[in-house]
């Protein structure tokens, strides 16, 4: 050792202070034990994100264009309605029967019990048109009333 160099503990030829204790080496089953319960509680923790609170999905076609565009990803939020159903106007992801697990990005337009249609292009729900103020291109065709069912 030279002259300049300062002592620390490594290089130290003094046996360690009463009272301080060396950190025992781990072996290398207790290492594995640790990277494994780590990595565990990392997926557990995704898992439970994922299913509970978000999750990305991409969307698929232009069916809600001009508010989302093909291959777009958004962050979906579940939270929101894990107390409630969803409101007039929100944008959800819907499954289909006899689609596979394949996600539809929809807007919500009407709530169980009210009557849909499209007038001039417009929309109107229980009779009352509402401006929406999403889309550029308001559709040509009429299409009938259209009761949505409870529950």
């Amino acid at each position: 050792m030279s002259e300049l160099e300062p002592v620390t503990p490594e290089n130290s030829t003094q046996p360690a202070k009463r009272g301080q204790k060396e950190k025992p080496k781990k072996t290398l089953k207790r290492e594995i034990f640790e990277w494994v319960v780590t990595i565990a509680a990392a997926v557990l923790i995704a898992f439970v994100i994922r299913t509970f609170l978000f999750e990305p999905v991409r969307v698929d076609g232009g069916s809600m264009l001009e508010t989302l565009q093909d291959g777009e990803i958004m962050f979906v939020t579940k939270y929101d309605y894990l107390t409630s159903g969803p409101e007039r106007f929100d944008v959800v992801i819907c499954h289909y029967p006899n689609r596979g697990s394949t996600n539809f990005v929809k807007r919500v337009v009407g709530l169980p019990g009210d009557t849909v249609e499209i007038r001039g292009g417009y929309l109107y729900v229980n009779g009352e048109r509402y401006e929406e103020d999403y889309i550029e291109h308001r559709p040509y065709a009429d299409f009938a009333a259209y009761t949505v069912p409870e529950g």
